[in-house]
């Protein structure tokens, strides 16, 4: 989860506190039969766990979520029956009655079938209240299937969450990309983009990563780490499919290559599903996932296509202003951490609980950068201090100073929405002002 601090106000300082972790790995110790569309996999064993977010009732197989976490929920099945057979299941938020993960359709191998097989489904969720979650079979239940003890699991772990009177650094805040096909794509070729479209399904937090829908690319922000996986879901006849993430900035592959196939193709390796990459880039690129390798006329399905981008970790920024011998400002453009220059953005030292969101901070001679008086940029005036100077003497101010007629400050125009920044310095401050700094939210 990243480190988080505490204001110890007895002190001055931020003090380092950890988050619990919390975790529930739980699988099946009895045969589960005759598996109707609508039923739920009770899963009856918990293996191990860590925590008091995440809880399982053994006898009903409902797993209970407090609010205020981010989770992420993966489950893997294995069924059997002796003669062909599908069915299908997914994630289902028993609280808000609906399903909230992208299905896992599976054939046994007496299915001749045009699908591969797509046995693992998986949600991330963030509930605002207490809820309640089971995996359900959604499809193709026909009362005649049954899931296995000993191969059927489940993994639900706490990614990551809110600490009341803790202050989160800005670069800890969870971000994830959830995608999916809007429609199924089809007759892929060697080198073909998929065509993943953003928020179709889960949700999305985009500060570092920002997905195109029109190019279906992500573009990942210099100097964190992120992990990307896909999980296609292919048909046709007797077809294979291979796909890979692709680093489009330096023109080369990343991670492990998925390959798949359909229940018709004969083949004497075994199917690897799971594309996955973690990079950490130096500079900002864009990334795609890309068919490495199609039996022509292969199609990609919709449902039960997904690939998810997650930000694992970033260089943290400095929050522990109060009593820190650390003297240097990190920028916003490149991430470098340096010694404050004037009309240079900056985040800010002080990001006040984060109430407003990310703080901002530039230093200014004489009057406000461009950027901060036009455009219509700023959407909150945080703090601001300002020097100036009449005859011998020189005079700060951190709010209006004014004695009539003699007075300097800062103003945001208009009472709602972004707006422009407006430097005011009467009588003895007109044109008299020296340097200033100024806190703002964009």
């Amino acid at each position: 989860m990243g480190k988080k601090y505490l204001f110890n106000s007895i002190e001055g300082t931020f003090d380092i506190v950890a988050g619990e972790d919390d975790y529930l790995q739980a699988s099946k110790a009895n045969d589960q039969t005759n598996f109707d569309t609508g039923d739920d996999v009770i899963f009856d064993t918990v293996d191990r766990s860590a925590g008091l977010a995440i809880s399982l009732n053994t006898s009903t197989g409902v797993f209970t979520l407090k609010a205020g976490k981010t989770y992420e929920l993966t489950c893997g099945i294995r069924y059997e029956h002796t003669t062909a057979t599908r069915i299908g299941f997914a994630w289902y938020n028993i609280t808000n009655s609906v399903e909230i993960s992208m299905r896992a359709r599976i054939m046994n191998m007496k299915e001749t079938g045009d699908y591969s097989n797509l046995p693992i489904t998986q949600a991330i969720i963030t509930p605002d209240v207490d809820t309640q979650v089971t995996v359900r079979c959604v499809w193709e239940g026909d009362g005649i299937e049954d899931v296995n003890a000993g191969h059927t699991w489940v993994i639900i772990k706490k990614i990551s969450e809110s600490i009341y009177n803790v202050i989160d650094t800005p670069s800890i805040e969870e971000e994830n990309c959830l995608l999916a096909l809007s429609t199924s794509q089809l007759n892929l070729t060697t080198n073909t983009t998929i065509n993943l479209v953003d928020n179709v399904v889960g949700f999305t937090i985009n500060n570092n990563i920002v997905f195109n829908n029109g190019t279906h690319r992500a573009t990942l922000k210099a100097g964190k780490t992120y992990k990307l996986q896909a999980n296609l879901r292919i048909m046709g006849g007797n077809f294979r499919l291979a796909y890979r993430w692709y680093n489009i900035t330096q023109a080369e592959y990343i991670g492990i290559q998925a390959y798949t196939y359909t229940i018709n193709y004969v083949a004497t390796t075994s199917s690897q599903q799971l594309a996955q990459a973690i990079i950490t880039p130096t500079s900002d690129i864009e990334v795609e996932l890309r068919c490495t390798l199609a039996t022509s006329g292969v199609d990609v399905y919709s449902d039960a296509s997904s690939a998810t981008i997650e930000k694992i970790s970033e260089v943290a920024l400095t929050q522990a202003t109060v009593g820190s011998t650390d003297t240097k400002l990190q920028r916003v453009d490149n991430d470098a951490w340096e010694t404050a220059q004037d009309g240079v953005e900056y985040y800010s030292p002080i990001q006040n609980g984060r109430k407003h969101g990310i703080v901002y901070r530039q230093y200014f001679a004489t009057s406000l950068p461009s950027d901060l008086t036009s455009g219509n940029n700023v959407s909150r005036l945080i703090d601001f201090s300002l020097l100036g100077h009449s005859g011998a003497n020189r005079y700060m101010t951190r709010g209006i100073s004014s004695d009539g007629t003699n007075m300097f400050y800062i103003v945001l125009i208009g009472i709602s929405g972004n707006s422009n920044l407006l430097l005011t310095a009467l009588g003895w401050f007109n044109g008299n002002v020296t340097n200033g700094w100024v806190d703002y939210t964009r």
